[in-house]
């Protein structure tokens, strides 16, 4: 707050929606007052002075919202494709939408349950929406799990009941980069029972006109070359029945690319192991290196891919791998990942497969290991102080029974070592 003043004292107050009304010290303007709730509404201040009680001003201004902002699907883009054989048919949709709070979104067909989706996987492709029998059918997407953001759209449906219109087998040949970063494909598909008006082709952001199918194959563009993917709707003039096409984007950039890093990991007896994979584009043909928390994992060839790496013994709780090509450094991707505690994952999955229990029909105790190549190599009982109980077993086994016929009723303890060298202890009661 800052203001300008006249023949005041040397303080003022405030008064009104204030946490702190001072007094404040003129020679401290301007002053810093909150905390404030950021709820959007109106504040009004009252500046008094401190001792020329008739000397005031009045100050409002409207606070930001800061509250968190709604969830909001504001744009259902829904497009009937080709029947299906079973009544249903192709739907293209895509969502415009913003502050989501779930990675997922739900989907229902004229009222109906249909499934939920991934918001990074849109634009889809549902291939078997469900026909209701009307010109117009319903789709309705809601965030995951959250009724209060939803939208809802009308669409045109196609005409199942007659001979069905197909367009199918799309594909695209993509011709050279020009200077300025752009390419153009030629799109090619086949058809049956189509209209005879032709096609037109076209994706959200771009319509790339109308054709004859006697057109076909015909060259479209331009597109830029950022090595995404395009999705392209085609769509019949006259029978409300089309197709989509997927265009895989070069890198017209003409620089090497390594991007989209993918890694898995998982643990064995002998340690810690990557599973990586990622794309490239305008590589050298000698391959790719994989440095990182100061050691060389090796050199491959792109070829390789997807790949394992492993096992790695790494002392860190954040791992990171440089991954670039042998013949550009420049060109190059850093992967950061959660280190595994291979012990205690091992261990973990030990106490998962491992199954102590007791068959009193049997007067046994009953030691099995689910899953293959885990063997017991080692089985002692003890009693509640920890004196082991001599009785007759059998070791290296998968599965282990133990006679508890001389044992009165009580807590026992039984620990078994594995192998490979893994402990494990567990609680078990005779009460018989």
């Amino acid at each position: 707050m800052d203001f300008i003043h006249e023949n005041t004292s040397g303080a003022f107050v405030l008064g009104g929606d204030t946490p702190n009304n001072g007094p404040f010290e003129y020679t401290s303007l301007p002053i810093t007052l909150g905390p404030l709730v950021g709820n959007g509404e109106e504040y009004l201040f009252e500046i008094v002075d401190a001792e020329f009680q008739d000397c005031f001003a009045v100050a409002e201004f409207i606070a930001p919202n800061c509250g968190p902002s709604e969830c909001s699907i504001n744009e259902i883009i829904a497009t009937s494709l080709a029947c299906n054989p079973d009544g249903t048919y192709g739907l293209y949709l895509n969502i415009e939408y913003e502050n989501v709070t779930n990675d997922y979104f739900e989907v229902y067909a004229n009222g109906e349950y249909f499934g939920y989706y991934l918001f990074d996987d849109l634009p889809l492709l549902l291939q078997n929406f469900p026909a209701s029998g009307e010109e117009y059918d319903v789709i309705t997407v809601c965030q995951n799990d959250s009724d209060n953001c939803c939208a809802t759209e009308e669409f045109l449906t196609p005409d199942c009941n007659q001979e069905s219109c197909m367009i199918y087998g799309t594909g695209f040949e993509v011709l050279e980069c020009n200077d300025d970063g752009l390419f153009y494909a030629v799109l090619y598909f086949e058809y049956e029972n189509i209209g005879d008006e032709g096609f037109e082709v076209s994706n959200d952001a771009q319509n790339f006109g109308q054709y004859e199918y006697s057109d076909l194959p015909i060259t479209i563009g331009p597109f830029e070359g950022n090595g995404e993917t395009y999705s392209l709707v085609i769509e019949d003039l006259s029978l409300n029945c089309g197709g989509l096409a997927y265009l895989e984007s070069p890198n017209c950039s003409g620089l090497c690319s390594i991007e989209d890093v993918l890694v898995e990991t998982f643990c064995d007896d002998n340690g810690l192991y990557v599973e990586l994979n990622f794309d490239y584009s305008n590589t050298s043909q000698t391959g790719f290196r994989i440095n990182g928390n100061g050691n060389n994992y090796g050199s491959y060839s792109y070829w390789d891919l997807p790949m394992t790496l492993g096992p790695l013994d790494i002392p860190v709780e954040i791992v990171e791998l440089v991954i670039s090509d042998i013949e550009d450094e420049t060109c190059s991707n850093l992967v950061s990942f959660e280190n595994i505690d291979c012990l205690t994952s091992t261990q973990n999955l030990l106490e998962e497969r491992l199954h102590i229990f007791t068959i009193p029909s049997n007067d046994q105790l009953r030691i099995e290991v689910l899953g293959q190549g885990t063997i017991l190599e080692q089985i002692t009982i003890f009693d509640v102080i920890g004196r082991p109980i001599n009785l007759p077993h059998q070791n290296n086994a998968q599965t282990v029974d133990i006679a508890l016929t001389n044992l009165p009723s009580a807590v026992y303890v039984c620990e078994v070592i594995t192998e490979d060298g893994q402990r494990l202890s567990q609680k078990f009661i005779k009460n018989w």
